[in-house]
């Protein structure tokens, strides 16, 4: 048995060049041809001639749906969806509409509360921002260990080593020459004002002498 399984070709689909499948099938438009269900849905799809009665599209994702209002009316996906939607008799909670873009979905927040597309959007997209922003209070900055450093070094290379003490050796030259600079303007501010309080003790001898 396993010598014919290995004799036997491996099949393919002829449209998308897929090798598993759930189920094998074949092709209604080329002979002989082997499809995935995944693509022979599709061609189905593209045999049957429907066209949507809201949109007037003739192509549909997955399959196509009849009304709820008119049992005779064919729908796409996106219109059955919406029309779901319409059917429902749902208000929003939070912007208090009756209609929604695609579909009714349930808060995170408030239990059993009823969200259009748009408000439940905004209400993930502030739950992710207060968890990331949580996450990064509680966030710990762990210094690097001296083991750290020397694993860091055995997988770097020669090149990237001295790179690294090429800018360490600036950033610490930098750091002393700022150091320098700012003892420097120290230092003459200091013997500005010692010169200064010199000129004002001879002032003040002068006028002492002058006086007597």
């Amino acid at each position: 048995m396993k010598e014919n399984e290995q004799q036997q070709p491996q099949k393919k689909c002829v449209a998308c060049d897929a090798e598993k499948t759930c189920r094998w099938r074949r092709s209604k438009l080329q002979i002989r041809a082997t499809l995935c269900d995944k693509c022979y849905r599709s061609e189905a799809l593209t045999l049957t001639q429907r066209t949507c009665f809201l949109c007037k599209s003739e192509k549909t994702t997955g399959q196509w749906f009849k009304s709820k209002v008119d049992g005779s009316f064919d729908l796409c996906r996106n219109c059955w969806v919406k029309e779901h939607a319409m059917l429902a008799n749902k208000v929003c909670v939070n912007c208090k509409s009756k209609k929604t873009s695609s579909q009714w979905l349930k808060s995170k927040i408030i239990e059993g509360a009823d969200l259009c597309n748009n408000c439940y959007q905004k209400e993930v997209y502030q739950m992710n921002k207060f968890t990331n922003t949580t996450e990064r209070k509680n966030k710990k900055i762990v210094p690097r260990s001296n083991l750290d450093i020397l694993q860091m070094m055995a997988h770097s290379t020669l090149p990237e080593l001295l790179a690294v003490t090429a800018r360490t050796a600036a950033a610490s030259q930098n750091i002393a020459n700022k150091q320098r600079q700012h003892s420097k303007k120290k230092d003459d501010i200091d013997n500005n004002n010692i010169n200064h309080f010199l000129e004002i003790g001879k002032e003040d001898i002068q006028q002492n002498s002058s006086s007597l």
